[in-house]
């Protein structure tokens, strides 16, 4: 067992591969650009969901958006975009236990650490991809979330799981449209798309053309609780089979030999 000074650590290895806050020297000599950068990173990241989201309902969202909208898409699509930033936090747990595994390894067996010429190459060459590594795992990360995401969003959607709203038409704006229970799928500054369960077809309808949206607001449990309790089924009684006995059950035969009848006794007196 070699002495404890010589064991291998992984504290030169974690501080190539730790995550960094690396800024460019423009952002350095603009502080206030910081936040408008990070913004506008988690705006793309919202509308890259938004895109693969409503392109599954065979719908471009794009094509109804408009500027307002791509800033406001952090606050319409808040969780999705906290989520799809946790790659950072990913990317450090991962690290940590990969470096960790390795230098389980190398205590076991000391050969496969190599020399100490080959390990100093291998770290230079290590903290010359490390930023680009940590950019590519990041941005790798968001972008399976997102594609992920988007998917079991549509699916859940179509499985009745999005929030149902009862759509009431503008007079003239849809002629002979009555109101209808349809699924409400998302907006953005000029339309709201519906997913319409019965027909599997979804409309982007402008917001001008709409008099109302209402829908329940009462909790899941409290709307479970004012439903009225369901009556059971009656028991089906089972057949009753009636029971015969065996002793009055008897076989004639179709041609059974009749015995002649007793003949009646002749009259006293006569011959």
């Amino acid at each position: 067992m070699p002495p404890e000074q010589d064991l291998p650590s992984t504290a030169p290895d974690w501080e190539i591969w730790r995550p960094r806050l690396r800024v460019p020297g423009w952002l350095r000599d603009n502080p206030g650009l910081v936040l408008s950068t990070v913004y506008l990173a988690l705006s793309v990241v919202g509308l890259f969901y938004q895109f693969l989201f409503f392109r599954r309902f065979q719908l471009n969202v794009l094509e109804f958006s408009d500027a307002a909208d791509f800033l406001m898409v952090v606050v319409r699509e808040p969780l999705t975009v906290a989520m799809a930033s946790l790659g950072l936090v990913f990317y450090w747990a991962y690290m940590r236990a990969t470096l960790g595994i390795m230098a389980q390894v190398f205590r076991r067996w000391p050969r496969l650490r190599g020399s100490d010429e080959k390990l100093a190459k291998s770290r230079e060459k290590a903290r010359r991809l490390a930023p680009s590594m940590q950019a590519a795992f990041i941005i790798t990360y968001a972008a399976l979330f997102t594609m992920l995401y988007s998917s079991w969003q549509a699916k859940r959607a179509r499985a009745g799981g999005f929030p149902s709203v009862t759509v009431e038409f503008k007079v003239g704006a849809r002629e002979g449209a009555a109101p209808a229970e349809v699924t409400l799928l998302g907006t953005t500054a000029r339309f709201v798309f519906l997913y319409y369960p019965e027909t599997k077809r979804a409309a982007a309808v402008p917001l001008d053309a709409i008099a109302t949206l209402s829908w329940d607001a009462r909790r899941p449990r409290d709307r479970k609780a004012d439903q009225p309790p369901a009556t059971p089924a009656p028991a089906e009684s089972a057949p009753v089979t009636p029971t015969v006995d065996p002793a009055s059950e008897r076989v004639v035969p179709a041609f059974a030999p009749v015995s002649p009848a007793p003949s009646a006794p002749a009259p006293a007196g006569k011959p």
